[in-house]
């Protein structure tokens, strides 16, 4: 196992665990708590950073970025990408800026018109193979098209489907994602991701892929999936979680729930200093406005001109 470098995690603190999988209240009914709550929660826990994939874009990151700050913590910037059907199929982090760009132009231009077929699982753009490293893959939960894929026996389309991952990201920047939320088939599914991560030379990344930030947010998250499903909580059935397990848990809890594959965990610490992006970091800056004269306009000038024009 490759050496851990700690530079990027905050002073004075022995990190366990990142979580790189969350998914906020702005996740289109699917998450349950706001960034901030999903920041303070991870913070308190004593995580050194957590990433917010938020379903199809980054509605939760300035959120959480700020929110971060305070706690001083790192805020990772993801996305979850879906299919027309709203399936879940990958989630990408961002690596560099350039990343981040890239999944802007993503999100923008191609939003809704993913395709899940094994040789061609998404369309990034102008992204190209050689550029890989700016862009971070994981294979997503058990809701993900690549453990659907498995739960249903379709073993030749996931490794397909995985291949086809690696040719766009890159070996060393796909990861085959775990989850153990004590469900039936837990043991099966992840035997199953394991038994091909080791078949493609892919590493492992433990994580709970949280919807809420404590337990007893599990309540409001069955709310929200009776809304997404257009039903009531007495006939959701089998819609509902089964248990209140997406939260997020503290890094003694995930060595534990994952002791007998501890690389998978380390992986999280790997992969969270690998990443050189946050919002801190953007770099974007608005043009300037001029007067009819050609003079630049005053910060207070282009807002009062903006705020104008917005009412317009």
């Amino acid at each position: 196992m490759s050496e851990v470098r700690y530079s990027s995690f905050p002073p004075f603190r022995i990190p366990l665990f990142c979580e790189l999988h969350a998914r906020s209240a702005f996740s289109f009914l699917r998450g349950a708590s706001q960034p901030e709550a999903l920041i303070a929660r991870a913070a308190a826990l004593g995580y050194p950073a957590i990433a917010l994939c938020d379903h199809l874009g980054f509605q939760g990151s300035p959120r959480a970025h700020s929110t971060a700050r305070q706690h001083g913590i790192r805020a990772i910037v993801g996305t979850t990408l879906e299919s027309p059907e709203g399936t879940p199929l990958i989630s990408t982090l961002a690596a560099t800026r350039h990343g981040y760009a890239q999944l802007c132009q993503q999100l923008t231009t191609q939003l809704g018109n993913l395709d899940t077929s094994t040789t061609s699982p998404l369309a990034l753009g102008t992204w190209q193979p050689r550029e890989a490293g700016h862009l971070i893959a994981l294979t997503g939960d058990r809701d993900a098209h690549l453990s659907q894929l498995l739960i249903h026996g379709r073993k030749s389309e996931a490794e397909n489907f995985a291949r086809s991952l690696i040719r766009q990201f890159g070996q060393e920047h796909l990861y085959i994602q775990l989850t153990r939320h004590h469900l039936r088939d837990d043991a099966r599914v992840n035997r199953l991701l394991i038994d091909l991560a080791s078949h493609l030379n892919l590493p492992l990344l433990a994580t709970n892929s949280p919807l809420h930030a404590s337990r007893a947010d599990r309540l409001l998250c069955d709310a929200f999936t009776c809304l997404r499903h257009h039903t009531t909580l007495d006939q959701a059935g089998a819609l509902l979680a089964p248990n209140g397990e997406r939260h997020l848990k503290s890094p003694r809890a995930m060595r534990e729930l994952f002791a007998d594959l501890p690389e998978a965990v380390d992986h999280t610490l790997q992969l969270a200093d690998r990443i050189e992006f946050d919002l801190e970091n953007l770099g974007y800056r608005f043009p300037d406005a001029h007067d009819d004269h050609g003079f630049p306009l005053s910060q207070s000038e282009q807002s009062t001109r903006l705020r104008r024009l917005t009412y317009a």
